[in-house]
This record gives C-alpha cells, sequence and structure tokens, in this order.
C-alpha cells in the first residue's frame, strides 16, 4: 500500500462512509475515531491535557463557578451541603435537602445566588456570606376582632406579611374581612406573628396599604401611605434548570416554567407559569426568547415578554445537564465576526445549537454516533485561550440504541487493544499476557 499525504485532520466521523469519503477535497483526512485528542479549525490533532488533584472533596457534585465557586458533597453530618470551594480546601456553607447527588442550579444576579435542585432551595447572599431562604414563607391567616377606635363605618380587608429584615417581605397570604356599621371602631390582630406587618384597605376599598399597629396589636385609626407591593406574591416552588433572562428568574418545576416578576427574583405569583405536555429538563435563554426542552421535545417560546409568548415546537429535546455555550457564526458579511454566545446542548440526535434565531442546528446528527444516556454535564473553555471548545460528558442509563464497542473504547481510554502475545523457548518457558511489546 502506498504513502497517503495528508494536510491535516477533521473531527471524528463514525457513521459509515464510502472510502473515498476519509479524505475531503482539501485532503484533510476525516477520522473514524478520535479519542483524548483535540482537532483544531486548522486541521492539527493535538493531544488533550490531563487534570491535577487539588485535594479531595468526598461526594463532590454539580460544581459551578461564579463570583464564588460552588458545589454540594458530603458534610461534616454525612448529609449533602453546600460548600464553597477555594484554591486547596472547601468550606461547608449549610446543609441542603433531597437526594445527595441531586444536582444542584446556580442563578447568579447581583449579590445574590439563588439555589435549587427541585426539592430544596435557597439563596446566597455573597455580601454577608449567609444562606437563607429563597422567597420567604406567606403568614398565617389573619384572626380579627372588632374593638374601640377611630376606623371609619365599612368593609375593611386585613392580610399580613411576613418580615425578615428591609427588602424581604413575603406575599400576602390569606385575606380576612370586618365591617363596622354605626359609628367608628378598631381591628385587633389576635394571631399577629412578631416579625409579621398587618395591612388594610380604605373602608369599602380594594387597594392594601400598611396598618399602623399600636403595642397591644389594635389598628385604631386610618392611614393609607404604604401601599403594599407583594400583594399576591409567593415564593418560588423548588426548580430545576435555573435562567435569568429579561430581568425575570425562570426554572422548571415537572411540567410548568414559572417565571418571577420582573427584577424580583423572590417573587413568584400563582397564575405565571407555562404549562407543557412533558417533564421540563432544560432551558436556554437567547435574545429574543426561550429554548424550552423535555427529554424528547424542544420548544421556542418567542419573546422577551411572557403575557406575549407562545410555545413553538422545534426540535428533539435535550438531555438533562448539558446546557452549555459557545460562540456561533450569526448573518454579518464575515461570519468570524459575528459569532455571538449562543446555547449548545446533547439531544437524543447528538449536539444541537439554538441560534439566537431561534432555529435549530444540528452539529453531528449525520456525522457521529453517540450512546445515549439520561444525564450529562457540559463545560466551556478556551484552549491555549484562543480555541473556544465545549466539552460534554454522558452518565447514568443508556437511551434507545446502544453500542458496545463505542462504549468500550471510551471506558478503556485507548481505541486498540493490543493482541496477547506468546512466546514460547526451547527451554520450556511461556512468556504470555496482554500489552504492547517493543
Amino acid at each position: 500500500m502506498g504513502n497517503v499525504v495528508t494536510y491535516g485532520f477533521k473531527g471524528m466521523h463514525n457513521l459509515p462512509l464510502p472510502a473515498a469519503k476519509h479524505m475531503d477535497d482539501a485532503r484533510m483526512a476525516i477520522p473514524r475515531m478520535v479519542l483524548n485528542a483535540d482537532v483544531l479549525d486548522d486541521g492539527v490533532a493535538q493531544q488533550r491535557g490531563g487534570f491535577k488533584k487539588l485535594f479531595s472533596l468526598p461526594g463532590a457534585h454539580s460544581v459551578w463557578h461564579g463570583e464564588r465557586t460552588l458545589c454540594v458533597a458530603t458534610g461534616a453530618s454525612g448529609a449533602p451541603a453546600l460548600f464553597q470551594v477555594g484554591v486547596d480546601s472547601a468550606l461547608e456553607l449549610a446543609l441542603v435537602g433531597g437526594p445527595s447527588r441531586r444536582p444542584m442550579e446556580y442563578l447568579e444576579a447581583g449579590v445574590h445566588v439563588y439555589l435549587s435542585n427541585g426539592f430544596w432551595k435557597g439563596r446566597y447572599d455573597l455580601a454577608i456570606n449567609e444562606i437563607e431562604g429563597w422567597g420567604l414563607p406567606l403568614p398565617l391567616d389573619p384572626e380579627i376582632t372588632q374593638v374601640e377606635g377611630n376606623l371609619p363605618p365599612g368593609t375593611f380587608k386585613l392580610c399580613y406579611t411576613n418580615f425578615a429584615r428591609p427588602g424581604r417581605l413575603s406575599g400576602s397570604g390569606p385575606v380576612a374581612e370586618i365591617t363596622f356599621a354605626g359609628g367608628t371602631a378598631g381591628i385587633k390582630c389576635l394571631n399577629r406573628p412578631a416579625m409579621a406587618l398587618a395591612w388594610i384597605t380604605e373602608p369599602n376599598g380594594s387597594e392594601f396599604y400598611l396598618a399602623p399597629i399600636d403595642g397591644d396589636d389594635v389598628i385604631r385609626k386610618p392611614y393609607y401611605s404604604t401601599p403594599l407591593p407583594t400583594f399576591g406574591v409567593i415564593p418560588p416552588p423548588p426548580l430545576t434548570c435555573l435562567t435569568l433572562a429579561f430581568g425575570r428568574a425562570w426554572g422548571a418545576n415537572g411540567k410548568g416554567v414559572y417565571y418571577s416578576d420582573p427584577f424580583k427574583y423572590e417573587q413568584f405569583r400563582a397564575d405565571n407559569y407555562f404549562p407543557f405536555p412533558e417533564d421540563i429538563t432544560m432551558i436556554a435563554a437567547i435574545n429574543d426568547g426561550l429554548f424550552v426542552n423535555s427529554l424528547d421535545t424542544t420548544w421556542l417560546l418567542k419573546g422577551t415578554t411572557p403575557a406575549k409568548m407562545t410555545p413553538e415546537k422545534l426540535g428533539h429535546g435535550a438531555i438533562p445537564g448539558t446546557l452549555g455555550w459557545t460562540m456561533a457564526e450569526g448573518g454579518a458579511y464575515d461570519p468570524k465576526k459575528s459569532r455571538t454566545v449562543t446555547p449548545i446542548w446533547f439531544c437524543k440526535r447528538g449536539i444541537v445549537i439554538g441560534r439566537q434565531s431561534g432555529v435549530l442546528v444540528f452539529l453531528t446528527q449525520d456525522a457521529l454516533r453517540t450512546n445515549i444516556f439520561t444525564r450529562g454535564a457540559a463545560t466551556s473553555r478556551l484552549i491555549n485561550g484562543i480555541v473556544p471548545q465545549t466539552i460534554f460528558s454522558l452518565t447514568g442509563n443508556p437511551r434507545g440504541d446502544f453500542d458496545d464497542g463505542l462504549h468500550e473504547v471510551f471506558e478503556r481510554g485507548r481505541i486498540f487493544i493490543p493482541a496477547p502475545g506468546v512466546l514460547s523457548t526451547s527451554g520450556g518457558a511461556i512468556i504470555s499476557g496482554e500489552g504492547e511489546y517493543l
């Protein structure tokens, strides 16, 4: 067989190709298998580097890097806990609920990081280095009675809000109602918690205002200057697929996609969600909408205002955990100069990019056969600080057709297994085994 001259390599292509197609018109070789190597745009294939262990942290997973580096690992009590990761150690911050290996989601907004794993949720205050609840619980159903006072006759409505500190106010909770006939009266709150505020309407009104409460928990005089800013607000349910987009926090719970009030990331409302027919596995924001994925379906919520968004079915879903970000070419005359940060993920047909235009581009479905699993992970980096790259890892249980040969290659970390070598000598000694012989 004669020499074959090639000017470089293209990426892996393990679907069947005619023999003549293993090299393109530019004499770039198209390998069937690439393992532990990076194939760069200029055709150079270079060995991928290894990694260095910094310190031990049992059970570590869900590593996230923003203002701080956080992860979940086994805490001192043996239960899962949130850790802040440093250069050579990790500091335990708080215990977290849910299964020990349940992936944690993170959303950073200003001086807060919102966290949820679908069972437990919290908010990390970077300024004071403390973990607190994400959203305050709703208050009690008010118990009230009529006493002496200076409120005019009419029907009053009253509700409580929980108050933690300035800037942290719960939703309004249940509403009580009382009617005065004849002369003036007052309202006594029988069960107001110590850290709860009371809010009342004007007589026969509907808007709530902060009520002046005397030391004996009685509202004796009208005062309508501070309106209630959180009427109808509820704390978020435990969420997955956290996303910050269009001034709102977004997340999934089962088949619903929930969103917060604008720039109020703790304030959700019972009706502020989009229902879908399948459990949601991923949400990815673009400039003018959201890609919403289940395991088998991709929808586009086009627009930036929830009231104007309508789901449009597009594609084949997403494997949870595989959302990454890459630089994709835009529509300018020079594509390389119009590259924008774009979501990229794994679906059952391989790797897909969700363009800013709302179009899906399936990068590998005609070139790469991959064993699909139920969960994955993704990370983006720059090779040598220049070349953008997104790396995916799949784990869990296999889905669909499974190629045992392909799986074995990646499990053993090498493409070929050297055949067993056997050497028999005249003296009767036999040397056998598997390995490479030089």
